[in-house]
């Protein structure tokens, strides 16, 4: 069962998530506490042409004054940090086997036997960026061929060529840290010199970044809302019609939150990660995983027994569970690294829908999702009623959507 978050208006000024804190502008309230995360002194107003504005505030009256000198002020809420779901990175020696091991144990190889490889999907990555120059990644970017640096495309990014950094306002031109790139090679790496790595190597991906690298690259990558608000927007706009989020926060951000609710409503499926503090989501809310949407699918990790991973996260808001243990992915630069955790088991889902899409291209994705859901069975020790384990594609292939 859901989840219900019951919501009260107590302001048509200023709305944010959690107990009321400003004196003056007040704020709604929800039945949970989740300004875990919020940034001190800023926020982020929401106006009525759909532009959003960080702000800087000290206090309630400074947050008022700056608030009367913007035009048509729809919403405002608190600026939340959001994280990576914190993967552990292990850079020793790697096999061919274990290269190949995870499409393997979803049974990828069975579509892509049939010609099904992704093709004409195109996927949302919103993360640390990509490595858009790597010998197994370059060709999957959805490149804007016409962009030259005048903005020749009119979409109001100049020069996006291969994509666009929200934390920066500029052009994306690789990876900030590790974790993009670890997170999308999953999902698109070429098929080459026998690495079968990418389960949807003829997707094309659209690559955003809106988490900054920190001190480690991996367990260290963060952004806000509003980088990732914008990210939304950007990646819709390029017409993704999955995104991969593999990353969130123990926060509720009212303003992400309705994004969310809008390019669902709109057909876009968002995936993301259910996190890696093995606690149960159900009761210990994560943000955007625990959200009530119908189109939001979360993702938690199995370990090599195809039980649930010690650190994923849990519980009946989890929708699937995917290989999350000793996965082999791509780091910028063409090595490779183990990576365990369910940010790196989220893209397993993304690139399956990218597969089965492909392969039923009258289907729509709530049908894709709900053949995902019926074929991908099996309990585990931490949720013996979940019957939602066990990703294989193959049984989904042949029930086929309906």
């Amino acid at each position: 069962m859901y989840k219900i978050i019951i919501t009260s208006l107590f302001s048509l000024f200023l709305f944010g998530c959690g107990k009321n804190e400003l004196s003056e502008v007040r704020l709604r309230q929800l039945n949970i506490d989740c300004l875990n995360g919020k940034i001190s002194g800023e926020y982020l107003a929401e106006l009525s042409t759909g532009e959003f504005k960080k702000i800087y505030a000290s206090n309630s009256k400074d947050l008022e004054f700056k608030l009367k000198s913007l035009p048509k002020v729809k919403s405002v809420d608190y600026n939340f940090r959001l994280l990576n779901s914190s993967d552990s990175l292990s850079n020793k020696p790697v096999t061919l086997r274990e290269v190949n091991l995870g499409p393997k144990l979803i049974k990828a190889d069975f579509l892509w036997r049939r010609g099904y490889y992704g093709q004409g999907v195109k996927l949302g990555l919103i993360d640390s960026g990509f490595d858009v120059n790597g010998e197994f990644l370059k060709h999957a970017v959805l490149e804007n061929s016409q962009e030259l640096g005048q903005d020749e495309d009119r979409n109001g990014y100049f020069n996006d060529r291969y994509g666009w950094d929200t934390l920066e306002d500029r052009p994306l031109t690789g990876d900030a840290g590790n974790h993009g790139t670890l997170v999308g090679s999953v999902m698109v790496a070429a098929h080459k010199d026998g690495v079968k790595l990418g389960v949807a190597p003829e997707s094309k991906i659209i690559p955003v970044a809106a988490l900054k690298a920190g001190e480690d690259e991996v367990t260290d990558v963060s952004g806000d809302s509003n980088s990732i608000i914008k990210a939304l927007n950007y990646t819709v706009l390029r017409g993704a019609e999955v995104i991969n989020a593999s990353w969130g926060g123990e926060n509720c951000s009212s303003q992400i939150q309705r994004k969310i609710q809008e390019i669902t409503d709109d057909g876009v499926i968002f995936v993301t990660a259910s996190g890696n503090e093995g606690v149960d989501i159900d009761e210990n809310i994560k943000f955007p995983a625990s959200l009530p949407i119908l189109n939001v699918l979360t993702v938690g990790a199995l370990d090599d027994f195809g039980q649930v991973l010690h650190e994923s996260n849990f519980g009946s808001l989890v929708d699937f569970f995917t290989p999350g243990y000793g996965i082999v992915a791509v780091v910028p630069g063409n090595s490779f690294a183990f990576v365990n955790g369910s940010s790196i088991a989220t893209p397993y889902i993304t690139s399956s829908l990218a597969l089965l899409k492909s392969a039923f291209n009258e289907a729509s994705y709530p049908e894709i999702v709900r053949t995902l859901k019926q074929t991908s069975t099996g309990k585990t020790n931490k949720t013996p009623n979940l019957e939602a384990a066990f990703l294989e594609l193959k049984s989904s292939f042949n029930l086929s959507p309906p």
